[in-house]
């Protein structure tokens, strides 16, 4: 309410994107993920370079301190789904080199407990998102993400398709 008085008044702040929208129908679903790490893995090298990803719920602090190094700030308001306990938020910059160092430590991370949620987009476009550590009734990947390319990670049986 106080942020809505000071934004009619002038004094709002800095201005900010709404979140890309990534409609049912425009994503692949999946009935189960077996692999989280190869899936999310997978995710990261699907997606295009200068993508960010945005994180919501990391406790560890080696993943952290690798974060830090390519933290991201884009004036883009990704809607936060946690409301209590208040939980810690991150954005990265994907470029080829963060998504090698981070793909290369992910085997590390416990991804029962961190990466609660995640949203990777660019621009308008919303490529990747997940709930509940990476429950697959509440993942999406973007159909930007060709059948072709997802076929790799079906074969391999690391998920299925709903």
């Amino acid at each position: 309410m106080i942020r809505r008085l000071l934004a009619l008044i002038g004094l709002g702040g800095r201005e900010r994107t709404p979140s890309p929208h990534l409609a049912i129908d425009e994503a692949w679903t999946f009935s189960e993920i077996r692999d989280k790490h190869r899936f999310l893995r997978w995710v990261l090298s699907a997606v295009p370079d200068g993508t960010i990803w945005s994180i919501e719920g990391v406790s560890d602090p080696a993943i952290l301190y690798l974060a830090q190094e390519f933290s991201a700030s884009d004036g883009v308001q990704i809607p936060r789904a946690t409301i209590w306990p208040r939980q810690n938020t991150m954005k990265l910059l994907l470029t080829p080199e963060s998504k090698e160092r981070l793909s290369a430590s992910l085997q590390k991370w416990d991804l029962d407990r961190d990466l609660i949620h995640q949203h990777i987009y660019s621009d308008a476009a919303l490529y990747f998102r997940s709930y509940d550590n990476l429950h697959e009734s509440c993942t999406w990947v973007s159909r930007l993400i060709s059948r072709d390319q997802l076929e790799p990670l079906l074969e391999d049986n690391v998920a299925s398709l709903a």
